[in-house]
């Protein structure tokens, strides 16, 4: 249940980040002229990304063995922290 717990709040955290990432991207494209509305892709990544934290959850409470868990989670808080540092 920690790991889950770990687990859940570091992919909303990297939801967040890769929604921001895609609004920003999506704005860019715009305003060169580029593909439409911001919105599709905001929501699209967000679905997508809430999908996968989603699966992974349910991965990680019912199949996943411990030690792979505890991987995971060092690994999604490395790849925040690494996120933080380089913005």
């Amino acid at each position: 249940m920690v790991g889950a717990c770990i687990i859940g709040v570091g992919g909303l955290v990297l939801v967040m980040v890769a929604v921001a990432q895609a609004r920003d991207g999506a704005a860019l494209r715009a305003r060169r002229g580029g593909r439409g509305p911001t919105g599709a892709a905001v929501l699209r990544t967000s679905l997508l990304g809430l999908a996968l934290v989603a699966v992974t959850l349910i991965g990680v409470l019912t199949v996943i063995p411990q030690f792979a868990v505890w991987t995971l989670s060092a690994l999604i808080w490395l790849v925040v922290a690494v996120l933080v540092i380089a913005d």
